[in-house]
């Protein structure tokens, strides 16, 4: 059976395997690579006219262990957005953000979002981007980046 990686940067295979008669697997090893960032990296093994494939990824140490929570600014208002445990501090001013608007926390962290508008806005609530539908417990996952945006507007 030949093999191939397309994203030899990634993981690599050896260039074939013999699938032994009246078998339908053979094992192999995939060599994976040092990555800066996690990559995906498809595994293709093709015989006899026949195709299969699978997916891996290669992480890179750190986001291995974290994912990260941003604030998208949201509205024509203004207030101020702070999370538990620290890390976000995000001021947010006429729908524009300053600050620290998004963190990384280590993976399966709950992180609660606080926002309180200024003076001359309204919080209207957050809205239900995916894993920010509840923004008083986030729950960080591997790798990935939560979107969460308030809404505040003017008075």
């Amino acid at each position: 059976m030949q093999l191939s990686s397309d994203n030899p940067a990634a993981a690599t295979v050896p260039p074939s395997v013999t699938v032994a008669a009246g078998s339908t697997r053979a094992a192999f090893t995939v060599a994976t690579n040092s990555v800066t960032n996690a990559q995906s990296s498809i595994i293709i093994g093709s015989a006899a006219g026949v195709t299969s494939h699978a997916v891996i990824t290669v992480w890179d140490a750190f986001h291995f262990a974290n994912g990260s929570v941003a604030i998208l600014p949201g509205g024509n208002g203004s207030g101020r957005v702070t999370s538990q445990p620290a890390g976000i501090d995000c001021t947010i001013t006429l729908g524009n953000g300053a600050g620290t608007c998004d963190e990384f926390f280590p993976v399966g962290t709950v992180v609660r979002l606080d926002a309180r508008p200024a003076a001359d806005s309204s919080f209207l609530g957050w809205r239900g981007l995916p894993g920010c539908a509840d923004a008083s417990k986030i729950t960080i996952a591997r790798g990935t980046t939560i979107t969460c945006q308030p809404a505040f507007v003017l008075r």
